[in-house]
């Protein structure tokens, strides 16, 4: 004859198992955020393959947006124009010769949306700071270039150069 033993009843987790659960998730999640945000991984489209950071976005509008503020003159010779509809950043190093440079971070992917007192490009997200000529770092956190890409301007044609 066999007997039926009976199932052991369920013992609910202890509080202890509760906070080590949720410790083991919250940390995984970080770890996570940080590689994915600080993880410099390869080139992506649009990116320039010897350094990995994105090119800026010459679309039609931000085409447009860029001949308009040349035309305008708000685009002089060391200065900087962000804008910001257009999503890059215009600048003339040295007269007749144009880059526009990526808004896109490479350090966590801010936005470089400001011009420090310096006169460098600079993302508000944790102060990294560019140079508006050449995309350089000149102020860390971040250990990459912003995207540059030297333009020609025709009138109101704008190209890559």
């Amino acid at each position: 004859m066999t007997t039926d033993v009976p199932a052991a009843p369920a013992v609910p987790p202890s509080r202890r198992d509760i906070l080590r659960a949720a410790g083991t998730v919250t940390i995984a999640g970080l770890a996570v955020t940080v590689i994915a945000g600080c993880g410099g991984g390869g080139a992506q489209a649009g990116s320039d393959a010897s350094t990995g950071t994105r090119l800026p976005q010459l679309t039609d509008a931000a085409k447009t947006a860029i001949a308009a503020a040349i035309k305008g003159g708000e685009v002089p010779v060391g200065k900087p124009k962000i804008l910001y509809q257009a999503g890059v950043v215009i600048s003339q190093p040295t007269a007749g010769q144009y880059v526009a440079l990526s808004t896109y971070c490479p350090h966590a992917g801010g936005k470089v949306s400001e011009i420090s007192p310096r006169g460098f490009l600079r993302c508000p997200l944790h102060g990294s700071e560019f140079d508006p000529a050449t995309g350089e770092v000149k102020v860390g956190p971040s250990n990459k270039p912003l995207g540059v890409q030297k333009i020609a301007v025709d009138g109101d044609k704008v190209t890559p150069a």
